[in-house]
């Protein structure tokens, strides 16, 4: 009965009782802001509207607070930004060159490396049965998006963070490296009994063609530099230094 009194007390108002019954009706506000219900009408008017600027004044406050941390948790995190910055231009590099699916296998392979393969699981289940999501640069980009997130679960643990970014790095410098060795390995094992045009002659799908061509070799060695170059300035002192000289 407490809403329908509401609802009633609210159709009899017009432009001629409105002054008269704008008390009541500030009181009911106030009641259904507060989630107080006052069916036998114990409280009065400036009973409610004291309990109102209570609340009003709590939620300022709170307002203020989460702006404050909203601040402070912005002066952490800044070396997981500059890595993906650095770690999503090193990966566009290699797509830009047409290799789409060795960005997506490093990137999943991160994953490993971090301990958090769940991550990967939860976004290959949302999307079971479409191959061609698998494959495609949204997936790689959503790798990216949970990579990060991961990484900046301890952006409040500077030393955390910065042994998880010095060991992606590392880690990633030796994929890159094992790959080439694995790929002469591959060439090597193909090759002792056969030449290239033989085995070009065979049935192979594209992608395992391809490792056989000497511009694949090629783009190996350049992301090998690439990756150097790019991820020297995160292991460098003076760069993480000057990132956090503001953190009090």
């Amino acid at each position: 009965m407490y809403y329908e009194n509401i609802h009633e007390f609210i159709k009899k108002i017009d432009s001629k009782n409105i002054d008269k019954l704008k008390p009541q009706l500030m009181k009911y506000v106030s009641e259904l802001i507060l989630s107080i219900r006052d069916e036998d009408n114990k409280l009065s008017f400036k009973d409610t509207e004291k309990m109102l600027d209570i609340v009003l004044i709590r939620e300022e406050f709170q307002y203020d607070l989460e702006k404050e941390l909203e601040l402070e948790n912005s002066k952490f995190g800044l070396l997981t930004d500059e890595f993906m910055k650095v770690y999503k231009q090193f990966t566009e590099e290699i797509v830009k060159n047409g290799y789409l699916s060795d960005a997506i296998s490093l990137t999943r392979s991160n994953f490993r490396a971090l301990g958090c393969i769940h991550r990967d699981v939860y976004l290959v289940s949302k999307q079971v049965g479409k191959f061609e999501y698998m494959n495609s640069k949204e997936y790689l980009e959503d790798l990216q998006e949970q990579l990060y997130d991961q990484l900046d679960q301890f952006k409040r643990e500077f030393s955390r963070e910065y042994f998880n970014i010095l060991g992606l790095i590392s880690y990633i410098k030796s994929e890159l490296e094992y790959r080439i060795n694995e790929i002469i390995g591959t060439i090597f094992q193909e090759l002792k009994d056969k030449s290239l045009d033989d085995f070009n002659k065979e049935d192979h799908i594209d992608e395992y063609k391809n490792i056989f061509n000497k511009d694949y070799a090629k783009e190996l060695e350049r992301r090998k530099y690439s990756w150097n170059v790019l991820s020297t300035k995160l292991q460098e002192n003076y760069f993480r230094d000057e990132l956090y000289k503001d953190l009090d």
